[in-house]
């Protein structure tokens, strides 16, 4: 039966969008909802995500080619033949889940089709509108069934509302909710595309699980159903709900079937419709019949919180473009989705005008902009931002073509190197920075420009060196020098361009030139001194540290005259060439960060509250420190962490995270603080702890992927690509892990780390004779001790692996070394001390157990050392979980 015959057999039991808003609205208690919705594969469709409809007329086909032989394919042919020679699994009535089971065999084979379709799928318009209608202060909805495997509800909750809803995706999780709970609560009927138990083939959807079929049950008792883009095809759901329609003690306030036009109504749901206290309403479709919900009863979209979030911005992108033209069927849509249109654009203005205010003050090139300049340069920046690169450099090149104006002129040769850097076209954007030269040769700005187009270290440092005559009174030209040094001696494998010492006189000239502590050329002396130390192995006697002692004394001492109450006294401090990784030290520095945070502004404040954040999770994961996790959870039931000024700072999210794994056990916990710190602002600072988190820990690296995907604009190439690789190992990625350590390192990834990466992703591999090749091929061209330790454990792992001889010697080396107790362990492993293994890793693990997590994944320790611990783990959150 379509709608058409429906309408003229049920004319009576038809009801308009204006009646049920009514009905919504109309509330017994003022706050409590009338009804619970019901959401099909129909509601998804706009978001991108295949109907069932569209899935079974794919495989309908495919199955019918595959069984028939037959070439000439007609629906009606192909449903008459299952019928006749395919009945025992061919179901006419539920053809998609018939189907379903017989284009895949296996329950896992089911799961991946359904992760590949929902996979970085955004919700749709009507979603936004949806968890809109569940604010507390409106509520008129709190309960959310749903056929769907996708996580589109879930997402949309984290991008546009402060609550986080309670979502069952399990039978045995739904037990637990109650039906007055405050909180929105989204049951999956089904089940969710990240287990394996979802339910599509035809014996699965036959019953629902007892729990979520009683709990479906009681939340009937109080309230009606409104059904939205499903079909109404599943045996289970429908037996529920005829079920209830038995007794008038259930489903009170009726049940209102949503459907459009070219619908095909099944025989179950037209008996269904037939029924008392059983509608129908004719809709659009799932995000017209949300907006027209959100404006009868709350009014326009108001989405106030800035889009800076990249997934947010995504989403509201993909509003915006409307690829489903929901625009044109409702005008209520169209004028939400201007307004946004408008408040993005208000944005990409505010940035613009923020980015040529001259904020930084190295930059001097200011010019009042004409509004036709203005649009030009806006309209760049939403090119390069939508990645239409070509289309952006042809435009640009026009705008520079007829642009008179040289202090304008230099705004878009900046923007068409940045276009021409993006492209790989090298060589243009050098030949555009001489240009911007050519404009004012005496700009440093332009000089820095051109330099950071040098993709060679050593050639960047060159051309530093031959302009730097020009800039000998400009202070931050110095310190550029000096970072592009230092990035040069991080990566170098023979002598440096600039010396130590050139790098020092560059930092003490640009300190004369600026001796405000704001100068950041005071921290840049004391990472040039470490470097320094730490690539000269004979810089290791007594005296040494002696010397290291005095020099860090002295620039202590200089930065405490200027200002003793300044956060640059502090950070200098904390740094490492200076914070002797003694406990009591970082105790020290907690304990006069405290008492300064008592005295200090509030924008002060949240600084320093950065600052003794990070020293907690630096201390927590001491090796050598009995009293780690006690200091850490004083601190963590402190006043100061439980004061609502500082508690969703991001450093403190990250410290109550690092409380819950550590002292607490949770996992599960330290994952859901970890997943609201990934949403919070400049979350960026955090990636490579939410990436661990995510991959290590949570072996979830779809989300630790699309996290570090939302993030991406924010942080640079080679920690992207650093990151990616690390994702890409965990997942036992291993091609594609090199792939992106090569991009970390033609972006900077200094050689040390690059090699031990490399390594590292070898030997988990297997690759055990490259390992050893590469080793031994660099080793001496690695500066840093512990580095060269590392590598030789890579090495020695890879000869254990291959049955062939270790060096014993180099390894009982790394140990009377100590470096660290991870070399430690890892050279214990080697030397197969099973006492001693057990007993550093049990060190380890009580101080830190997050390493545990990390050490899992490491070839040279025997996974069987690690288990035994994880073992005892997954007991105490069993007991966690139970109190």
């Amino acid at each position: 039966m379509n709608y058409i015959e429906l309408e003229h057999e049920l004319s009576h039991k038809k009801r308009t969008i204006k009646d049920l808003i009514n009905y919504i609205k109309t509330r017994a208690s003022g706050t409590t909802p009338n009804y619970s919705l019901l959401l099909g594969a129909g509601a998804s469709y706009s978001s991108g995500i295949k109907t069932g409809v569209e899935l079974v007329n794919d495989w309908r086909k495919e199955v019918y080619f595959r069984l028939s032989g037959d070439n000439n394919y007609e629906i009606d042919k192909a449903q008459q033949y299952f019928l006749k020679n395919e009945g025992s699994w061919y179901s006419l009535g539920n053809e998609y889940s018939s189907l379903f089971e017989k284009k895949f065999d296996l329950p896992s084979q089911r799961r991946r089709f359904v992760e590949e379709q929902v996979d970085k799928k955004l919700p749709s318009i009507g979603y936004s509108y949806l968890v809109s209608l569940t604010n507390i202060s409106n509520k008129y909805f709190d309960t959310i069934y749903t056929t769907n495997f996708d996580d589109l509800i879930n997402e949309a909750f984290y991008q546009f509302s402060q609550t986080r809803p309670i979502i069952c995706a399990h039978d045995s999780s739904v037990n637990s909710i109650s039906i007055s709970s405050s909180r929105p609560k989204v049951i999956k009927l089904h089940g969710d595309y990240l287990f394996n138990d979802i339910k599509s083939t035809l014996r699965e959807t036959e019953s629902l699980e007892s729990n979520i079929k009683n709990k479906l049950i009681e939340f009937s008792k109080e309230y009606g159903l409104i059904v939205i883009g499903y079909a109404g095809n599943d045996r289970s759901i429908m037996d529920v709900i005829n079920f209830l329609l038995k007794t008038e003690d259930y489903l009170k306030n009726g049940i209102y079937w949503c459907l459009r036009k070219g619908d095909s109504i099944n025989p179950e749901l037209r008996r269904l419709l037939w029924k008392d206290r059983v509608y129908y309403v004719e809709i659009d479709g799932f995000d017209q019949v949300m907006a027209e919900f959100h404006h009868g009863l709350i009014g326009e979209l108001s989405l106030k919180d800035n889009f800076t979030d990249s997934k947010r911005d995504a989403i509201v992108s993909s509003f915006t473009e409307d690829k489903f033209l929901l625009c044109n069927s409702s005008s209520l849509i169209s004028n939400d989705i201007e307004k946004l249109k408008k408040h993005k654009t208000d944005l990409d203005i505010s940035n613009l005008i923020r980015e040529l205010s001259g904020n930084d003050k190295n930059n001097d090139d200011g010019e009042t902009l004409s509004e036709t300049d203005f649009k030009n340069l806006l309209s760049l920046d939403n090119l390069i931002k939508c990645k239409n690169l070509s289309s952006a450099k042809i435009q640009a090149e026009s705008y520079i073509a007829n642009c008179q104006n040289e202090d304008v002129k230099t705004k878009y040769i900046k923007k068409l190197i940045f276009i021409n850097d993006e492209l790989g076209f090298n060589e243009q954007a050098l030949k555009l920075c001489d240009k911007l030269i050519e404009l004012d040769e005496f700009n440093a700005n332009f000089a820095m420009n051109k330099a950071l187009n040098y993709k060679d270290n050593t050639e960047r440092c060159k051309y530093i060196s031959s302009v730097i005559s020009k800039f000998e009174n400009v202070y931050f030209f110095h310190n550029f020098l000096v970072n592009s040094g230092i990035r040069e001696h991080k990566n170098a494998s023979g002598k440096s361009f600039f010396s130590f010492d050139r790098l020092l006189e560059a930092l003490d000239r640009s300190i004369v030139l600026e001796p405000s502590l704001e100068n950041p050329a005071w921290i840049l002396k004391l990472d040039v001194l470490e470097l320094k130390f730490d690539s000269n192995q004979n810089l290791k006697t007594k005296k040494d540290r002696e010397d290291i002692d005095s020099i860090s004394k002295e620039i202590l001492d200089s930065i405490k005259n200027s200002n003793p109450m300044s956060l640059i006294y502090y950070e200098a401090k904390m740094h490492n060439f200076i914070y002797d990784g003694k406990y009591e030290t970082g105790t020290s520095i907690i304990n006069e960060l405290t008492n300064l945070l008592a005295i200090s502004r509030n924008k002060k404040q949240k600084d320093i509250i950065d600052m003794i954040c990070n020293l907690y999770l630096k201390l927590s994961s001491d090796e050598n420190s009995t009293t780690s996790k006690s200091d850490l959870d004083n601190f963590v039931k402190s006043e100061m962490a439980t004061n609502k000024k500082y508690i969703v700072q991001p450093s403190m999210l990250a410290v109550k995270a690092k409380h819950a794994i550590n002292v607490e056990r949770n996992i599960h916990k330290f994952l859901e603080i970890t997943t609201t710190l990934s949403k919070s602002n400049n979350s960026e600072h955090w990636a490579e702890f939410i990436v661990s988190a995510f991959s290590d820990v949570g072996q979830d690296y779809n989300k630790a992927e699309n996290y570090l995907t939302s993030i991406k604009d924010s942080i640079s190439k080679q920690f992207y690509n650093d990151l990616m690789y690390s994702i890409s190992i965990d997942n036992s990625k291993y091609d594609l892990a090199l792939n992106f350590l090569d991009e970390a390192y033609n972006n900077g990834m200094s050689t040390d780390d690059y090699y031990i990466k490399k390594s590292f992703a070898l030997l988990k591999a297997a690759r055990f004779q490259e390992v050893i090749s590469l080793v031994n091929i660099n080793l001496q061209s690695i500066k840093s001790k512990s580095s060269i330790d590392t590598l030789i454990i890579n090495r020695e792992c890879s000869n254990k692996k291959l049955n062939k001889r270790i060096d014993d010697l180099a390894v009982r080396n790394i140990v009377s070394r100590a470096l660290s107790k991870s070399l430690v362990l890892c050279a214990e492993c080697l030397l197969d001390q099973e006492v001693k293994i057990k007993r550093t890793l049990q060190k380890i693990s009580e101080n830190d157990y997050l390493k545990l997590h990390i050490f899992s994944s490491w070839p040279v320790i025997p996974r069987e050392y690690i288990d035994d611990l994880l073992i005892s783990r997954v007991s105490s959150i069993s007991k966690t979980d139970a109190a």
